[in-house]
């Protein structure tokens, strides 16, 4: 019998910069052409990051470290416009949900390895 022990399977990810985008935007494609209120790098996906409580954009670009090819699953349960890229695929499209109670979630085929990930928040 053989089997993989659960922390050679954990995705991580690493790399993380942020921009913060404070009342300059209707969309995260507006805001993505105008200049960050600050920028940086960060050590976790943190929507503290802002220090508005509404009416901001976040945007993280990183590195997700995918330990094996396999169906990986995304949810995301937010107030606002939302949007994942995988490899400059669109995993979760934009999304405007403003109810905040409704999670979504999506599967989506990686191989191993290293992927450039986009997230809009």
């Amino acid at each position: 019998m053989r089997y993989a022990e659960q922390e050679e399977l954990k995705v991580g990810i690493s790399n993380i910069q942020y921009a913060y985008f404070e009342k300059s935007a209707k969309t995260p494609e507006q805001a993505a052409k105008t200049k960050p209120t600050s920028s940086g790098t960060a050590t976790a996906l943190d929507s503290r990051l802002a220090s508005a409580r509404d009416l901001f954009y976040l945007q993280f670009e990183g590195k997700l470290n995918v330990p094996v090819k396999d169906n990986y699953t995304f949810s995301m349960l937010y107030s606002g416009d939302a949007s994942l890229e995988i490899d400059g695929k669109q995993v979760i499209a934009p999304t405007s949900n403003y109810l905040s109670g409704y999670p979504i979630v999506v599967t989506t085929m990686l191989d191993a390895g290293e992927h450039q990930f986009k997230l809009w928040i």
